[in-house]
């Protein structure tokens, strides 16, 4: 789940995306390689620029989650599970999102006209893209089509936003679970130490 509210996408006429066709491509804003790729460990960043546009996005996800286990909690009085073993305090908790979000909007622009200038077709058949359920990053890439200007997008964008937007909508509080148990990194790294200044 992303800080900043999408724009709503008008449906278009078009088929589907090809879930077959394999290019693998993430939108960073930054120059590490992107996640799966050799090099890449978002524990070694040393720059908070440098952190791309998904970590961001997943370190947002887990305080939106951690937010709602918190409500859930209280409104049941029972006690507050525990997602990492830096979980912030509620408090801490407000400013990180809005910390995350202002490190996020530029990258978000970055990653739009990343997305524009690939070619038509192939940017709507990004397999990285359609598995985004893997790591709960759908919200996150239906937010790039949704915040382009409608002129310049194509029925095919549109489409591929409504899929990734149903996928956001059908993710399980158990996938958003695991995909924040993975972000162990998070509690020694640099981000971390930006976000509690």
């Amino acid at each position: 789940m992303s800080c900043q509210s999408p724009s709503k996408v008008q449906g278009g006429a078009g088929s589907p995306p090809a879930a077959s066709a394999v290019v693998p491509t993430m939108m960073t804003a930054s120059p590490p390689p992107a996640s799966g790729e050799a090099g890449f460990a978002p524990e070694k960043v040393q720059n908070i620029e440098d952190y791309r546009l998904e970590d961001l996005e997943a370190i947002s996800n887990y305080g939106a989650l951690l937010l709602q286990t918190l409500v859930d909690a209280q409104v049941a009085r029972r006690k507050i599970p525990r997602l990492l073993k830096c979980d912030p305090s509620t408090n801490e908790l407000n400013q990180w999102m809005m910390q995350i979000k202002g490190l996020m909007d530029p990258k978000i622009l970055v990653a739009q006209e990343k997305y524009l200038q690939e070619d038509p077709i192939l940017r709507t058949q990004k397999s990285t893209w359609l598995q985004c359920e893997q790591n709960c990053l759908c919200g996150l890439y239906a937010e790039i089509i949704e915040g382009l200007p409608t002129e310049r997008i194509q029925d095919r964008d549109q489409k591929l936003a409504e899929i990734l937007r149903s996928k956001k909508e059908k993710e399980s509080i158990q996938q958003a679970q695991k995909c924040a148990r993975k972000l162990d990194w998070f509690c020694k790294s640099v981000l971390r130490s930006y976000l509690r200044k």
